[in-house]
């Protein structure tokens, strides 16, 4: 789950027993996107598991806003705009002639190699502005960048009202992030808050949070102008708004590359710049799995020139991996169809547990938007075991992961399954302080057997049946294909 829809919720806790936004413009034609919880089992052994971290595997849902009477009619003028489609209770946008926009003089300003060229002009609720493009510098050291008046009082000059402006390496897009922007406010017109920015070419969507209970709401990017890397982009979000995502999407995937609350509505005057979290780091690769035919075993590479992904998480007050004792570390990665996969081991608290910590481990699939997670320990007593382990089950990809945990007392693993396959398990150590040591496989979708730990005498520990996660004690019944 994105961290960004547990803010989403955490507001629509708060806004419980508010009513919902009915109204909106009849012009507008954006779908809302709604992401469908779709629960991949993560179970583990009655004697292994003490947390199922359930998989989110996000899907997408696209449906219509509801109708209502329109307040007016941006098209009447013969100019229209995507920045026109806003949600509910957004500030209105009207697009008007870019002939008649208002720039402001580039006197001096011999850095500036192409533009300005006007992006979108017209009013806010009635509020002049002018959104523009320019280029600063030549070839290697040429820099997107994006101006903006606004917003004069109704009946005043655009040229009246404050100015804005920002460029793609302050900081810096796509080098250190996948987006950034600013915000500017005039304090004659406090109810409005202009957000421009730019996205990276791995953005292929950027949404913002409506507000209230509606959904996320894509934001359109702007044209670029020759040369740019980068696409613009501009919103003035209502005050129930935010906050922001962007999104890469491949073979009908979403994932999360970034995202960061959004500036709203202030009374005073000038600039606002929030800081942007990176989720997806900027060296892995943006990929999803390509899909299997039934039956057909994944290709799996270890290692790779990229960053490995760390599933940080934190608590409602701000505290990163909370439980956690020491720190997260990535004891293996690499790719899964092309996709890519890191396995992250370490120790989490449990009070009453031998020496009050359990070895535990998360595993990330790039694409699939989600891990699975569990410990060596059970919960009641709190007593080790030697096996733990959590199947993902990836259907739209036709193949499944499984990842687990053995204690000390296992000297290797064998995975065997109902066709007759039988497999050696790569057993990975453990990071410094945990003892315990890690597995991951990939296999065929609904692929049935067991994995079996062994002692160094090669006699059976314990058994996990791959169908429902259950361990089974040695000489416990065997696991149904």
């Amino acid at each position: 789950m994105s961290r960004t829809e547990d803010r989403i919720r955490e507001a629509l806790a708060e806004r419980a027993g508010s009513p919902p936004f009915t109204t909106m413009p009849a012009s507008v034609q954006r779908r809302v996107r709604l992401r469908q919880a779709g629960l991949a089992a993560a179970l583990g052994s009655v004697l292994a598991l003490s947390i199922a971290v359930a998989v989110i595997a996000y899907g997408m849902a696209l449906t219509p806003r509801p109708d209502a009477p329109p307040t007016f009619d941006p098209a009447a003028d013969g100019y229209t705009s995507p920045l026109e489609d806003v949600p509910p209770h957004w500030p209105a946008v009207d697009i008007r002639d870019p002939a008649s926009a208002y720039v402001p003089p580039f006197a001096g300003e011999a850095d500036v190699t192409e533009g300005p060229v006007v992006l979108a002009s017209g009013t806010v609720e009635g509020a002049s502005f002018t959104l523009y493009a320019y280029t600063l510098g030549r070839g290697a050291h040429a820099t997107p960048c994006l101006g903006f008046v606004g917003f004069a009082p109704a009946g005043e000059p655009t040229k009246s009202a404050p100015d804005v402006g920002t460029c793609a390496n302050a900081p810096a897009v796509p080098d250190r992030q996948d987006v950034a922007f600013i915000a500017g406010s005039a304090g004659e017109v406090p109810e409005l808050e202009a957000n421009l920015g730019f996205v990276s070419d791995r953005v292929d969507v950027i949404y913002v949070w409506g507000g209230g209970r509606l959904g996320m709401f894509e934001i359109p990017q702007l044209p670029r102008l020759d040369g740019w890397n980068v696409s613009p982009f501009f919103f003035v979000p209502a005050a129930i708004a935010g906050p922001l995502e962007v999104d890469a999407r491949l073979h009908g995937a979403v994932l999360e590359l970034a995202h960061a609350d959004i500036c709203l509505p202030s009374e005073v005057s000038g600039t606002c710049r929030i800081e942007v979290v990176q989720d997806h780091p900027l060296t892995s690769p943006v990929d999803v799995p390509v899909p299997l035919t039934p039956g057909a075993w994944p290709e799996v590479t270890f290692g790779g020139e990229f960053e490995p992904y760390v599933d940080h998480e934190a608590s409602a007050d701000g505290v990163v991996d909370p439980g956690v004792v020491g720190e997260k570390t990535v004891i293996a990665y690499g790719t899964v169809q092309g996709a890519p996969w890191s396995l992250v081991a370490y120790n989490i608290r449990y009070p009453g547990a031998p020496g009050d910590v359990s070895p535990a481990r998360d595993l990330f699939i790039t694409g699939v938007g989600g891990s699975t997670g569990a410990t060596l320990f059970d919960t009641t007593p709190w007593t080790p075991s030697d096996l733990a382990a959590g199947r993902m089950h990836g259907q739209e990809y036709r193949f499944d992961s499984v990842d687990g945990i053995v204690s000390t007392r296992v000297d290797a693993v064998r995975l065997e399954l109902s066709d007759g396959t039988v497999r050696d398990v790569r057993l990975i150590p453990g990071p410094a302080g945990v003892d315990a040591r890690y597995f991951v496989l990939f296999i065929p979708h609904q692929a049935q057997g067991r994995l079996v730990a062994l002692d160094a005498a090669g006699q059976e520990v314990e058994q996990m049946c791959l169908r429902d996660m259950f361990g089974v004690p040695p000489g416990g019944d065997p696991c149904a294909s």
